[in-house]
């Protein structure tokens, strides 16, 4: 198509949209395509009520943030790279059910979405523009973070190769135990071909709170120093704590940091660790900017509330091959030893900064 044939061809598009088409109302929306194993369809009528076709740029209401798009942020000036897209179909009644408008939608490991507006080397182009000419297509925009709180969860949850369908964790209660993590991270290029290894306590409650206690050799193998990180889903707290120094840095809390009982566990049966059922699901990220590209597999155990007992992120750290295991190298059931939860009463407050001042003589060899 010539650059003249095509400019016709919008004005006529343009002219004839008014006369040819009624602003119905959106009454599905549908997302397609990328990694889903099948669509996935918004059809709620209180849902849609806030992504209407004809809102934002182009239309009378031109509203900061309309549609599903923040406009108030204007164009993107680099578009998202490395992201996988999602095909956004809106469907509207005029009288009778059709499609009206498509997008391509995407979102990054933050949560931050994008939008693209096709343009006219795109196909969707000539239908979108019968419905609405908004002037900017051929370009990305930021999301209306409104969609992104919706759509984001929808599509984590159809992709068949992250999450499969959610088993419910197999007990009333959450099983307290105390289990030995050993993390290996994989030698960088021109360094010795050993693992980076580190050791990780997890003590769990029944109640579900969890300490993790690292161990510091700072002058092996005469001292060391034992750094509790505390959540207390009983006082609804979080501290870290560190003997030498009777140091307690506290932190904010929140739920999302303990386990629960009866919760949902996401992944594909993947059969048995230490004697444990697990699930199996994987999830990547990637950030374009630091050149990131990481896939998190993961191990989960609903009988210990879905706790992983394995970890994997296997890919690239700021363009660094960075591969990283954590496994479940021992585990004991019942209620903790009441010191990996303890938040002594006499040791002071302090800020991160201050016990740095106060380890520093520890911390030299």
């Amino acid at each position: 198509m010539t650059t003249r044939f095509a400019f016709f061809v919008t004005i006529s598009l343009l002219l004839l949209a008014p006369k040819l088409l009624a602003k119905g109302k959106t009454v599905k929306v549908v997302i397609a395509g990328g990694d889903l194993a099948k669509p996935v369809e918004i059809s709620d009528p209180n849902t849609l009520v806030k992504f209407q076709v004809w809102a934002g740029l182009g239309t009378s209401s031109n509203h900061s943030q309309g549609f599903i798009v923040d406009w108030s942020g204007g164009v993107i000036k680099e578009s998202p790279k490395g992201l996988t897209c999602y095909e956004v179909s809106f469907y509207v009644n005029e009288p009778e059910e059709r499609i009206a408008y498509v997008v391509l939608y995407a979102f990054d490991p933050t949560g931050r979405g994008y939008v693209y507006i096709p343009g006219k080397s795109d196909p969707q182009f000539e239908a979108n523009v019968r419905t609405i000419y908004r002037g900017v297509e051929g370009n990305w925009f930021h999301a209306w973070t409104v969609w992104d709180s919706l759509a984001e969860p929808l599509i984590n949850h159809a992709r068949p190769s992250v999450r499969a369908a959610p088993v419910r964790a197999q007990v009333a209660t959450i099983r307290p135990f105390v289990a030995i993590m050993i993390e290996a991270v994989a030698p960088r290029p021109g360094q010795p071909p050993i693992p980076i290894t580190r050791l990780e306590t997890i003590a769990v409650r029944s109640d579900g709170s969890v300490s993790r206690v690292t161990k510091w050799d700072v002058r092996p193998p005469t001292q060391a120093i034992y750094w509790r990180d505390v959540f207390d889903a009983t006082a609804k707290t979080r501290a870290e704590v560190e003997d030498t120094t009777r140091t307690i840095i506290k932190r904010d809390y929140s739920d999302l940091q303990i386990l629960k009982p009866g919760v949902l566990c996401d992944g594909k049966p993947a059969g048995q660790i230490d004697g444990l059922d697990v699930l199996y699901s994987e999830q990547p990220r990637e950030t374009t900017e630091l050149a990131t590209s990481i896939m998190h597999k993961q191990w989960v155990a609903p009988e210990l509330g879905c706790y992983p007992v394995k970890q994997e992120w296997v890919g690239k750290i700021q363009g660094t091959a960075m591969d990283t295991t954590q496994t479940l190298a021992s585990i004991h059931f019942g209620e903790p030893n009441p010191w990996y939860f303890s938040i002594p009463a006499d040791y002071a407050t302090r800020t991160a900064d201050e016990w740095m001042q106060l380890a520093k003589p520890l911390l030299k060899q």
